[in-house]
């Protein structure tokens, strides 16, 4: 879907009154031109460096400038872009990563369990339900 087509889903009535509405979510933000220049604007907060993955991963070899190998790495910098009422359903992580968010604008409710919660009982689920299905039914 290109970013015009979202536009006007989410600028129409389909959009603004989904009950889960589509959003945009972009595992390779960062790596071209238009997006890299938004990553000049930010600076990861001091609490969350050095990037224990990064420094991990294998390196390329010389004649490759020794920059980290991309390949070896799953996705770990996104952007999200939705409205109202658009993110995910209650999930773990599938890459058991963790991670921290910075919200531009609007707001995102988060629910955390202890980890020995029984999945059954919190709504925990394949396929996962809609976020707005979850508040309605197991909140």
């Amino acid at each position: 879907m290109t970013l015009g087509t979202y536009n006007k889903y989410i600028s129409n009535p389909e959009g603004t009154t989904d009950d889960s509405p589509l959003a945009i979510y972009d595992a390779e933000f960062g790596d071209d031109e238009p997006t890299c220049q938004l990553l000049k604007e930010y600076t990861v907060p001091p609490c969350f460096s050095p990037d224990l993955f990064g420094m991990s991963i294998p390196t390329a070899t010389a004649d490759d400038d020794n920059e980290p190998n991309s390949s070896f790495r799953p996705p770990y910098r996104w952007i999200l872009i939705g409205p109202a009422r658009s993110g995910t359903g209650l999930h773990i992580d599938p890459l058991w990563t963790n991670a921290w968010v910075t919200i531009l604008q609007g707001r995102k409710r988060w629910i955390l369990f202890p980890p020995n919660t029984p999945h059954d009982q919190i709504g925990l689920c394949q396929p996962q339900i809609p976020s707005v299905v979850w508040f309605r039914d197991y909140y």
